[in-house]
């Protein structure tokens, strides 16, 4: 009966009913009210300058913060299969083919996961790479991404005119700019408001990014700001549900939050180099082998042996081994060169390359 008396809402039994419209502020929509207050708030360009700009494009902003578990499995794709997986298999095989059967498959896993949620909550139409424009568009459902998609998609590499991965490089460097657009901003504000020395934003990599260093706000988080700190009911109209909201509180959330964010490095990307595929960065490779590993020339007779093992095979195998090779130095390359007595190709394979799948077969033969 009290439930269905205080529907009724009786003046006289409950006098203070008014004062409860909470309600109210919890079953609407909190954003598009403050919006629309703000709006109409005299001089709101001026006093909240940073709210202001935010809201113009808030959609856009709210892709910042999926930024970082793509950042993170697209670089762990490169640490895994740099010089490892030639173009022609990235172009044709899909990612479960590749990724979901190796010893390592619960971290891939783990780290698919949370790059595929957040790949398919962006809101993108379109990314720019550039001066050209991509669209952005996911053909296959969440479920069947990773059994029809190819891998090469996923790899960042910029070489070749068959470069897949051009949705992704674009997407990355779109969502970046977005957040160096708020950064930028920010500190246009603030250095325009003092005579002293003017701020100056610290600067992170892309590949280097970590969800501390992002914009990680979204409607739920300023829906539940605006609930619990951004506003009030206006007592003084009585029965009236009006609501008033502290702007000051959120212009200061924003500005406290972005103080602390960097402008994020899009220009200097590491790419994956394709096996087969000698760049520069090959020559770096060796380099730093040869640091840390100990050489000896060859006596004539194994260096004759040697040539005439090369002229006897053919093309085709010759580049399976240089392939191998490639894969091989991948791992010497961070291979520290002590207490080891006697290190031959075979050896080393069999003692510190766990997968083996894409080596030549001679090379682990006595």
């Amino acid at each position: 009966n009290d439930l269905i008396d205080e529907l009724i809402e009786d003046e006289n039994q409950y006098p203070l009913l008014h004062f409860f419209n909470i309600i109210t502020i919890h079953l609407g929509n909190p954003m598009d009210a403050f919006r629309a207050k703000l709006r109409i708030t005299p001089n709101a360009h001026k006093v909240y300058p940073i709210t202001i700009f935010l809201l113009q494009r808030y959609d856009d902003y709210t892709n910042i913060q999926y930024l970082y578990p793509i950042v993170m499995f697209t670089n762990y794709l490169i640490q895994k299969l740099n010089y490892r997986i030639t173009r022609k298999n990235a172009s044709k095989k899909t990612i479960s083919e590749i990724l979901f059967n190796d010893s390592d498959k619960e971290k891939t896993l783990k780290l698919y996961e949370y790059f595929i949620q957040a790949w398919y909550k962006l809101n993108f139409k379109e990314v720019r790479l550039g001066s050209q424009t991509i669209t952005f568009e996911n053909k296959y459902s969440l479920e069947d991404f990773a059994k029809k998609t190819e891998i090469s998609k996923l790899l960042l590499n910029s070489s070749g005119d068959d470069n897949n991965s051009l949705l992704l490089v674009a997407c990355l460097k779109t969502i970046a700019e977005l957040q160096n657009d708020i950064v930028k901003h920010f500190h246009e504000i603030m250095n325009s408001n003092t005579m002293n020395k003017k701020l100056q934003p610290h600067v992170v990599s892309l590949q280097a990014v970590q969800k501390k260093h992002l914009f990680c706000i979204d409607q739920e988080f300023i829906s539940r700001k605006l609930i619990d700190d951004g506003s009030i009911i206006n007592y003084g109209y009585g029965k009236g549900k009006d609501i008033i909201y502290d702007y000051d509180e959120i212009e200061f959330m924003l500005r406290d939050k972005i103080s602390c964010l960097p402008l994020i490095d899009t220009e200097r990307l590491h790419f994956l180099n394709y096996q087969f595929e000698l760049y520069a960065e090959n020559t770096s490779m060796i380099t730093d082998i040869r640091r840390r590993i100990e050489q000896k020339q060859l006596i004539n007779k194994e260096r004759i042996e040697l040539e005439n093992l090369i002229k006897k095979n053919s093309n085709d195998d010759i580049l399976h081994y240089l392939g191998s090779l490639d894969y091989i130095f991948t791992y010497l390359r961070h291979f520290e060169y002590k207490n080891v007595s006697i290190l031959t190709i075979k050896n080393f394979v069999e003692q510190y390359i766990d997968s083996k799948i894409c080596l030549n077969d001679n090379l682990l033969r006595d």
